[in-house]
């Protein structure tokens, strides 16, 4: 039987669900890709504040669609926010993998090299996830964490391309690791138009959540 994956984008931001489903369809063909959009979550989740109120409704919305009975329950929930927020309330409400992108990148990473470095969007987010690492016990194989620049955001390739390959190479020249993770849902998928530093790997945070969840529903 085809698994179900509940891709829950953490914010309401549609059009981003609409290309998170797009990349989840092509790299996971297998899995029946079930995209939804938290209406009641910020537009953008960038501060502790927004965190709180993110986590909240996401918990609020998964549950809601967990007690629907007129379509199939997911096999797996993929909850597509690089901070991760209330991820740990989604796996105690919810009787199946819940897995995300910040938590699976790292656990990726440090099975591919001893130190990794964090590249994410979001000038708050590089101090909250220095935070989360030294919850989780993972900072002491941080070398260091970094945010992209503005255009590494940008919908034109000819821009977001150029200034996210300067933002991998000053990251490593700052933060030298064996991986470095690419983190953020706006910038899912764009790693693998990037050019690595010798003996580098690189990890996209969606990929990896991606790839953990389907490993995770075929073991259960």
């Amino acid at each position: 039987m085809t698994k179900r994956v509940y891709l829950l984008n953490g914010n309401s931001n549609e059009s981003l669900t609409r290309h998170l489903a797009v990349l989840a369809e092509k790299h996971a063909p297998e899995f029946l890709i079930e995209p939804d959009t938290v209406a009641a979550a910020p537009r953008y989740i960038g501060d502790p504040v927004t965190v709180a109120r993110a986590a909240a409704a996401i918990l609020d919305h998964a549950e809601q669609r967990f007690r629907q009975s007129d379509c199939p329950a997911p096999d797996g929930v993929l909850l597509a926010c690089f901070g991760d927020p209330g991820l740990g309330a989604l796996r105690a409400s919810l009787d199946v993998p819940v897995v995300a992108m910040l938590d699976a990148s790292v656990a990726t990473a440090i099975q591919l090299g001893r130190r990794f470095s964090i590249l994410t969007a979001g000038g708050n987010w590089p101090a909250q996830i220095t935070d989360i690492l030294a919850l989780t016990g993972t900072l002491n194989r941080c070398s260091g964490c970094a945010a992209m620049r503005d255009e590494a955001l940008d919908d034109d390739e000819s821009v977001w391309r150029p200034a996210l390959q300067a933002d991998l190479d000053s990251i490593h020249a700052r933060y030298p690791s064996d991986v470095i993770i690419v983190g953020g849902a706006l910038a899912a998928g764009r790693a693998a138009f990037l050019r690595p530093p010798p003996g580098v790997r690189l990890v996209d945070g969606f990929a990896a959540a991606l790839a953990q969840l389907g490993a995770l529903m075929r073991l259960s």
